[in-house]
């Protein structure tokens, strides 16, 4: 009786000694992860937000967006909220492009968000008011002034064209063999440019005589 009643004691120990060292063990958690609104399950014993992504392998990058944040605890939700930003192609002038990683709605936003104050005259493509998208590739040239002498008449106008041909051509004016233009219609316009044409044209006087 007594030998069972020892048995009995030390299985119950053991049983309280296991039961204390699974207590003191981390035990994964069920969380929630929403990226982009695609949900997926992860299993974590990690008590931060930091320590469950990276359990997880889920890597994030500048201006994601993570709620909540990256060195808060783990949500009584148990649910993290990723917002990837969108990695944009900007090309500025006339060939500079760059990477650039945003959260910008529009291609406004996106300008807006870099310093860039536009002008109805600035050339930026698509439309200030597209809406951006993973991959988009976006190009902005400012516009500057140009004087423009044609015939006589004096003007100023802003542009972005590359070259004098391309300016001439997007003001309307037609060139005929007679005229004179400086610089060349191949030259790079660039601001400040002086372009002169001086247009010549061929007229046929007709006088009637009585006899």
């Amino acid at each position: 009786m007594m030998r069972s009643l020892t048995f009995i004691t030390i299985g119950c120990s053991l049983l309280l000694a296991a039961a204390l060292v699974y207590g003191m063990m981390d035990h994964p958690q069920t969380v929630t992860v929403l990226i982009d609104g695609q949900e997926q399950q992860i299993e974590t014993t990690a008590d931060s937000v930091y320590g469950a992504l990276e359990e997880a392998g889920i890597t994030t990058r500048d201006n994601d967006v993570i709620e909540p944040a990256l060195s808060a605890d783990l949500p009584k939700k148990r649910l993290i909220v990723i917002q990837r930003a969108k990695e944009i192609t900007l090309i500025m002038g006339y060939g500079e492009s760059r990477r650039v990683r945003t959260q910008a709605r529009q291609v406004k936003d996106l300008l807006a968000e870099r310093g860039i104050k536009k002008a109805e005259t600035d050339d930026i493509y698509p439309s200030s008011d597209a809406v951006l998208t993973n991959g988009m590739t976006v190009r902005y040239r400012e516009a500057f002034p140009v004087d423009l002498v044609v015939g006589g008449k004096a003007r100023q106008i802003y542009t972005y064209e590359t070259s004098v041909r391309e300016l001439l051509a997007r003001e309307g004016i037609r060139l005929q063999k007679e005229d004179r233009v400086a610089p060349d219609p191949d030259t790079r316009v660039t601001e400040g440019t002086l372009i002169t044409v001086n247009t010549t044209r061929r007229a046929t006087l007709t006088q009637e005589q009585l006899v």
